[in-house]
């Protein structure tokens, strides 16, 4: 019974010790031949260890009871530690290899390569935006300016040809829109024309007669004259209408836009009268030394009676054609007073021609209608 309970005590370990005693078997090669140059163990791949956490307290002390026995250390030899990854094979680094190759040439790949380009070279390219919208941005100044500056004398060119064009245009083309104007208006208002003759000629101003003349020249008293002058509305009032002559007057000065007063309103001598001063300047008829002469401060003065004619009342017309015949009396009236040193005669040449003097007198030219002597 002793012996069956030993035989059992020493059971394992004779077993154990017949394991390890069992020789290998011999390796095939992948051609079923036997190769002795393999080794017998397992190539092992070294492997680096990942670090272990230590407890709190470092390393802790090594107890004898942690220890193995004898024993079981020949019997158990240690096996070798576990790597944490299988080894890698030369197979899969150039897989990896390649699988990388194809990302960077797969159109994803390429995508991801350029914006990390693009995002590389980021600072560059915001400069060169910044300097080409600079350069942009003068240019639009530049184009700006100069085509203001064509606008501008484009615009200039326009105003002086058409200020040029109403200057030069021929009183008839100027004046037909006033004269469509008048025809409509409230008489005395429109476009009329005053038929006067010459009723008085005085050269009292200076010494040599042949220096003041009135129109027409060649006439003496009762000569015609006629003028055409176009009177508006500028409102009620004392002052509420002006005057405006056609420049078809064959003498006198030209005038526009002259203030109208009207006298004793709504009277039988009922009048409106307007005046201004003017140079004059004559041409003598006798042919001596003197060319001309000019006065200064020659005033013209009109009268138009709007309620009588030849010493009768008369109604107002209510249509009436353009420039037709005033309906009323009339007087115009152009006078210079005595004044030292005028008038100024000069000869051909410009100079000046001492023996005409100032005279003691008045000049005048007077026209009236028929209906006024």
């Amino acid at each position: 019974m002793s012996q069956h309970r030993q035989s059992l005590v020493d059971g394992p370990a004779s077993s154990r010790a017949s394991i390890v005693s069992v020789a290998q078997l011999p390796r095939r090669t992948e051609t079923g031949d036997f190769n002795r140059a393999l080794p017998r163990m397992p190539l092992r791949v070294p492997q680096k260890n990942a670090r272990r956490s230590l407890p709190p307290g470092g390393i802790p002390p090594v107890s004898p009871h942690n220890l193995p026995s004898p024993t079981e250390s020949t019997l158990y030899p240690s096996e070798p530690p576990t790597p944490t990854s299988p080894p890698v094979s030369p197979l899969k680094l150039t897989a990896a290899a390649s699988s990388e190759t194809s990302e960077l040439n797969s159109p994803s790949g390429s995508i991801l390569a350029l914006q990390k380009l693009a995002d590389g070279e980021k600072p560059a390219d915001d400069k060169e935006w910044l300097d080409h919208r600079r350069r942009r941005c003068r240019f639009m100044l530049v184009v700006g300016v100069f085509m203001a500056v064509v606008a501008g004398l484009a615009v200039g060119l326009a105003v002086g040809l058409s200020n040029g064009n109403a200057k030069y245009s021929t009183p008839s083309s100027s004046t037909t829109t006033t004269t469509t104007a008048a025809a409509a208006a409230v008489f005395p208002a429109g476009a009329y024309s005053f038929d006067t003759y010459l009723r008085e000629n005085s050269t009292g101003c200076t010494s040599r007669a042949s220096t003041w003349r009135c129109y027409p020249e060649t006439g003496g008293p009762g000569s015609r004259a006629t003028f055409h002058w176009t009177v508006q509305s500028s409102g009620p009032g004392p002052s509420s209408y002006y005057v405006s002559g056609t420049g078809e007057e064959p003498f006198g000065p030209t005038f526009a836009n002259l203030p109208a007063t009207i006298l004793d309103a709504d009277r039988p001598t009922e009048r409106l009268t307007f005046a201004f001063a003017a140079n004059a300047t004559v041409t003598p008829a006798d042919g001596g030394r003197v060319a001309n002469c000019t006065y200064t401060g020659v005033v013209f003065r009109a009268t138009l009676w709007t309620r009588r004619r030849g010493g009768q009342a008369f109604a107002a017309p209510t249509h009436q054609a353009a420039y037709a015949p005033w309906p009323g009396d009339l007087e115009v009236v152009q006078y210079k007073n005595s004044t030292i040193g005028e008038p100024v005669c000069v000869d051909a040449q410009g100079r000046g021609v001492a023996d005409v003097q100032a005279a003691g007198g008045s000049c005048l030219c007077r026209y009236t209608s028929t209906s006024l002597s």
